[in-house]
């Protein structure tokens, strides 16, 4: 029997290219209503009708589209993913694939992963706003913020009300230090939407970098008028606020910022609740809050560093800061770094903040074995450059100060991490081990309030220079607008760690000591004005609160040979303005408290053995001090001891604190070179040895 012949290649018959149509239609069709679905909220029937039409064609790049968004809404990100990657397989030259495939690895946190997805579809659809700003959060996520700030001025450009783009530029250039050109982009953020807190919040932290602290407050009030409920909204109105001594509802605020910090889990700066808590737990929960939130913006990182467990001819120790340049930190800290012993220490510094071009940057930059800037590298780069520099102890003297990149650390680019001197709390963090403290600092039964492991130096935490320029002349009385006669108080804290309990109590003394006054470090005019006018609120001349001259360094400490009594600030006490007074032979009367912050001037009087200096509470404290000032013969006494205590104390001696210290740094080493998890231990002082003595013989008494 003949076969038929088959027809010859051609044009299809009419009804095949009509079910073909109608097929293309009827997925057409079937893809419209599983939009629609969505869009409407029912995600379960959309899904059953994206099964249905993949079922019957699994290349329809459209469904997997749809399926990504769908299994995105139910939280099935690595689903989505899945059906995200498939469309752009399928059709690589569709923008909307590539920014959805770009957004799911986004929220997946797989941010290095989403950029060329992103990239791509900027190329593909470089009109859309949408794609510029996703990739400026991506970017600004891995912390690649000179190249953020570029996309979110994509998009602003393309739509320039797009709310959150012009809320994010502002936000960038604020962590880089470009506050001013960030207002007018905060400004454009609070115009498009005035109900929005957050625009106001942005604009008020532009301005308090710019130094403008009253409309700072102003920004912050208004970002909580419209949402009471933002805790780190609430811990910057009352942070600013303290810097400018406006105090009106401070008990109220400071109440509900604690309560909000113990209910919540929302990151609220660690610095600026110091100043109203003095409960080492309280501390620790707003630090771990803060760490958490550190610890998620690079777990999408997708990178993890192993560190090696073998000896090495010595150890490299790696100091982490935003202050290297003419800054407290620095001061107390750059003959530490200078007095390193480098036969068993390469010693690196790794500088994140401003260079201010001072003498001290250029000195510190000669401290170490290698300064390394790394202010304009990324936060994975930064982890990536400690990492290969083989650094085993990483110290890190920030904190949660100001310019904090806690995300460094979080990324363990280091063996060991520790916490020192820049902040005065724990950090709360599962990427720090420990942290340098001593016994007066952190007694026994306060140790489970922080995170670290506790290297409890002898004598004191704090290093403090061996020498120090003080002003030869002496300064007159006349010369600092102060009254010949009469006793001075005087507290050269900073205006933010005022609080009105202690305020109080400064008036109450100046009611009770005839001729005194209350001698203040400069301050800006609003913060001059309020004090004066709370000093008037209270039945005391305005007059009687003097306010010192900014001064360079070597005045200011000579000008402590005018005061009699250093009143402290409680909770939050002196540090390093605490070894200034008592260098140039300043009595200073400290509180101490729970908290590491309360306890930090205290730990600094206990080492040069004033412990009639310390008090435990604020009722002691005013009968102590008026006791003083009614006794001039007892406190010339103490006067006398402070002078020849000071002359042979280690406090002052920074040679054995730093061979200490190295002592410590070993025995970090030695524990984790055993494969045993980090441990709190006591340094055993090795003595002061050829370590030089202080130098302050122009000051005088």
């Amino acid at each position: 029997m003949s076969r038929k012949k088959h027809k010859s290649a051609g044009k299809p018959p009419d009804c095949v290219s009509q079910a073909t149509r109608s097929a293309k239609e009827l997925a057409a069709a079937n893809i419209s209503a599983a939009a629609q679905a969505f869009d409407s909220g029912y995600t379960s029937e959309a899904r059953s009708i994206v099964e249905s039409i993949l079922s019957r064609a699994p290349d329809d790049a459209r469904a997997h589209k749809l399926m990504a968004l769908i299994c995105r809404r139910e939280g099935r990100l690595e689903e989505a993913i899945v059906s995200a990657g498939r469309a752009v397989g399928l059709v690589p030259a569709d923008a909307d694939f590539q920014f959805t495939f770009a957004w799911t690895l986004h929220e997946a946190g797989r941010y290095e992963e989403s950029i060329p997805h992103y990239r791509q579809a900027s190329l593909l659809r470089p009109s859309d706003p949408r794609v510029w700003y996703n990739l400026g959060n991506a970017l600004r996520s891995l912390g690649r913020t000179g190249e953020a700030v570029d996309a979110y001025k994509r998009s602003v450009e393309i739509r320039p009300d797009h709310f959150w783009a012009n809320f994010s530029l502002g936000s960038v250039l604020n962590v880089l230090g470009k506050s001013q050109e960030a207002v007018p982009y905060f400004r454009k953020a609070t115009a498009i939407n005035p109900a929005d807190p957050w625009a106001h919040y942005g604009l008020g932290t532009a301005l308090k970098e710019l130094g403008n602290p009253v409309d700072a407050v102003r920004c912050f009030q208004r970002a909580f008028s419209l949402d009471t409920n933002q805790a780190t909204v609430l811990a910057e109105l009352l942070s600013q606020s303290m810097r400018l001594c406006l105090w009106k509802g401070f008990d109220r605020l400071s109440g509900q910022l604690i309560r909000m910090v113990a209910d919540s889990t929302q990151p609220v700066s660690p610095t600026a609740f110091l100043a109203v808590s003095d409960s080492p737990a309280e501390q620790l929960s707003c630090a771990k809050a803060f760490a958490r939130d550190a610890a998620g913006q690079v777990s999408g990182y997708g990178i993890s560093f192993s560190h090696s467990r073998q000896k090495k001819p010595r150890i490299v120790v790696g100091y982490l800061s935003a202050d290297f340049r003419e800054h407290v930190v620095s001061s107390l800290s750059v003959e530490l770094f200078e007095r390193h012993d480098r036969n068993r220490f390469q010693v690196l510094g790794y500088s994140y903040g401003r260079d201010d071009g001072s003498p001290m940057r250029l000195r510190l930059s000669q401290a170490f074995d290698r300064f390394v800037d790394i202010r304009d590298s990324s936060t994975l780069e930064t982890a990536k450059q400690i990492y290969r520099d083989n650094v085993d102890i990483l110290v890190d003297l920030t904190g949660y100060t100001r310019d904090t990149r806690p995300q460094i650390l979080a990324l363990r680019p280091a063996s060991i991490q520790v916490s020192y001197l820049g902040f005065s709390g724990t950090m709360g963090a599962d990427f720090v081990d420990y942290m340098i403290a001593d016994r007066f600092l952190i007694p026994p039964e306060q140790e489970r309030f922080y995170s670290e492991k506790l290297v409890i130096m002898p004598f004191c935490h704090q290093v403090n220079p061996s020498s120090r320029a003080v002003a030869s002349g002496r300064p007159t009385r006349l010369e600092q607008r102060l009254p010949e006669e009469g006793l001075v108080f005087c507290c050269f804290n900073n205006a933010h760690k005022l609080t009105p309990r202690v305020f109080d109590l400064w008036m109450r003394l100046l009611k009770a000591v005839p001729g005194s006054v209350l001698w203040l470090k400069a301050a800006i005019p609003p913060t001059v004005q309020n004090l004066r006018t709370e000093a008037g609120a209270r039945g005391v001349d305005p007059t009687r609160l003097v306010f010192a001259s900014n001064l360079p360094h070597p005045e200011y400490l000579a000008n402590y040979t005018l005061a009699d009594l250093f009143l402290d600030t409680f909770p939050y006490t002196a540090g390093s303005t605490a070894s200034d007074a008592l260098l140039a032979g300043c009595p200073l009367l400290t509180c101490v408290g729970e908290s590491y912050v309360s306890r930090m001037a205290g730990s600094v009087v206990q080492a040069l053995g004033l412990p009639e200096l310390v008090v435990s509470s604020l009722d002691e404290y005013e009968s102590r001090a008026l006791h003083f000032a009614s006794n001039p013969g007892e406190l010339f006494g103490i006067r006398e001891k402070l002078r020849g205590n000071r002359m042979n104390s280690p406090l002052f001696d920074s040679a054995r604190f730093t061979r200490n210290l190295e002592a410590a740094f070993e025995t970090m080493v030695d524990i984790y070179l055993k494969g045993e998890a980090p441990r709190s231990f006591d340094v055993a002082d090795v003595g002061s040895g050829n370590s030089g003595s202080i130098q302050a013989s122009s000051a005088r008494d």
